[in-house]
């Protein structure tokens, strides 16, 4: 019998997040040769950043389908954003935007399989 107390099995991946324009996000996974896009529009207007080293924290690859809803923090040296069904996404921003803003909003994630560059490669730890 398992323990009821026993936590879910956590993955990992790197990837990164970029603000292509004031009200949008792009998120961007590499999982086993799947390259996994997150597209989000977000409650705040923020300036141009990119976050090349973030870290996606997740149970499953079925949590990183559909349309979502998330809530956080971006600036002050880092963004941490938590996804409304677990995932969490963390990196650091160095100084790329002095103020601590918080945000929330929804996306969409969409998969790619193959055609994933070396440096995007992450697998499921």
């Amino acid at each position: 019998m398992e323990d009821a107390t026993a936590q879910a099995r956590v993955y990992t991946a790197y990837g990164s997040v970029e603000r292509p324009s004031a009200n949008r996000l792009t998120f961007k996974f590499a999982i086993n040769q799947v390259q996994y896009m997150f597209t989000a529009n977000i409650s705040s207007t923020l300036p141009y950043f990119n976050a090349p080293n973030v870290v996606l924290y997740y149970n499953s690859s079925d949590h990183l389908t559909g349309t979502r809803t998330f809530e956080g923090h971006i600036g002050k040296g880092d963004l941490e954003i938590k996804f409304e069904n677990g995932p969490r996404v963390i990196g650091n921003l160095g100084r790329q935007i002095d103020e601590r803003n918080t945000v929330n909003g929804s996306g969409t994630w969409g998969a790619r399989s193959g055609g994933v560059d070396e440096a995007d490669k992450a697998g499921e730890d």
